[in-house]
């Protein structure tokens, strides 16, 4: 409860930062979805997620370090940059949602989710994504974790109560349909529903539920490896594939390489 309520207090200070300086901004992840559990303390959260638009997130960041007595730890990547209160709270300051390599189809409709949120009131620089990209935003991300050998349980705690408030596949299947993620939608949300309500296991389930568990919540090497082989085919191409990174993986993991591809 005191690491909620620390939370609570960095990002009302974030918050105020953000209007103060007439900047949009949109809360992502717990700090949305906590408001559908019973105690906004039940659903706690590594960091803050805050999203601002792109050309503002550079104006966002020195304000959070100059107002919100944030500091940079100096890390960032091609989609967020790192800061941290003086009481060790994270706050990811969004500018995109994910790097462009990881779902494609997806990132595409992402890239243009300021066309679905909506102020909470007039004259609030605070947005908030309408249902369906909330729920297609959570299932992206949970497939990211899952892709890299993991997914944390909370993630499908957050599936079924959202599912509980009628936000599901069923309400989103057109936009689920077209970027690919429905059918792994359909079976996370399965999944949810055999933990924590009255369905049954199927083999399906029954083999995500061992690769969640098995892999944390950012995913083990083990997982990550066995997925990786599958991709790549053959031995040969999973090994080629590591000592020869591509261009596209490497310029998000490290931006300074657009400036100096060298």
């Amino acid at each position: 409860m005191f690491r909620s309520l620390s939370m609570q207090y960095v990002f009302d200070k974030c918050c105020k930062v953000l209007e103060d300086e007439k900047i949009d901004y949109i809360p992502l992840k717990g700090a949305v979805l906590m408001d559908y559990y019973p105690e906004k303390w039940m659903r706690l959260s590594i960091d803050i997620d805050i999203l601002v638009r792109p050309e503002d997130h550079e104006r966002a960041a020195k304000a959070f370090v100059k107002n919100a007595e944030l500091r940079e730890p100096g890390f960032s990547t091609g989609h967020d940059i790192s800061l941290r209160s003086e009481n060790e709270v994270a706050v990811e300051l969004h500018f995109a949602f994910f790097d462009e390599d990881l779902f494609p189809k997806a990132q595409k409709i992402l890239s243009n989710v300021w066309c679905f949120a909506n102020p909470v009131a007039e004259g609030s620089h605070k947005y908030q994504l309408e249902s369906q990209m909330l729920y297609l935003h959570h299932i992206v991300h949970l497939a990211k974790h899952i892709k890299l050998g993991g997914g944390g349980i909370k993630d499908f705690i957050d599936l079924y109560l959202l599912d509980m408030h009628g936000i599901n596949f069923d309400s989103c299947k057109v936009l689920l349909e077209e970027t690919e993620m429905f059918r792994f939608a359909e079976m996370a949300e399965k999944l949810a529903r055999v933990w924590f309500g009255d369905e049954e296991h199927d083999e399906i389930t029954r083999c995500l539920a061992d690769f969640v568990m098995s892999g944390g919540i950012f995913g083990s090497r083990k997982n990550s490896s066995i997925l990786e082989k599958r991709k790549s085919k053959t031995k040969l191409k999973f090994y080629a594939s590591h000592l020869f990174v591509s261009y596209d993986y490497l310029k998000n993991q490290y931006p300074i390489i657009k400036k100096r591809s060298y």
